[in-house]
């Protein structure tokens, strides 16, 4: 794999820690949120995603652990036209983290290399889709510390 197929590697397990973490501590409901809501719904579990970022101390098992739970919560909620793009990959991200999670030993390190291609494909989709958030929506995820 190349440096920067590394890297993005890299930038799917952290980026799909960071989105379990956060939405691990967010709201359900069916009713459709509003932006606002949709950033309180995804800051709560910020303070403990410190921890997990470090892709070192985070086994498969964790990984699936932690994201199980989230995959659910993403499924309850209806988020603003705005973030449904994003919500998407996000949850998309999370299933394949869980899949790829499933096929390793649940005590083994998470090697970000293990993602291959597919993991760079679907980390690209997420982050396009953040990119493609419109500024103030952007800001607003931005300011809650959900990106």
């Amino acid at each position: 794999m190349s440096v920067v197929q590394t890297g993005n590697a890299r930038r799917l397990l952290a980026l799909s820690m960071m989105f379990a973490v956060l939405l691990a501590a967010g709201c359900g409901g069916g009713e459709r949120l509003t932006v606002e809501e949709y950033a309180a719904f995804c800051s709560g579990g910020i303070a403990s995603a410190a921890r997990l970022i470090e892709p070192e101390d985070v086994t498969w098992g964790d990984l699936v652990e932690i994201s199980e739970p989230s995959i659910e919560r993403l499924r309850g909620v209806a988020p603003p036209r705005e973030l449904a793009d994003v919500h998407r990959a996000s949850l998309k991200t999370l299933e394949f983290v869980v899949e790829v999670a499933k096929e390793r030993p649940a005590d083994e390190i998470a090697n970000p290399l293990s993602f291959g291609l597919n993991g760079i494909r679907i980390a690209t989709q997420l982050r396009r889709a953040v990119e493609d958030l419109p500024g103030e929506v952007r800001w607003t995820l931005r300011e809650a510390g959900c990106l």
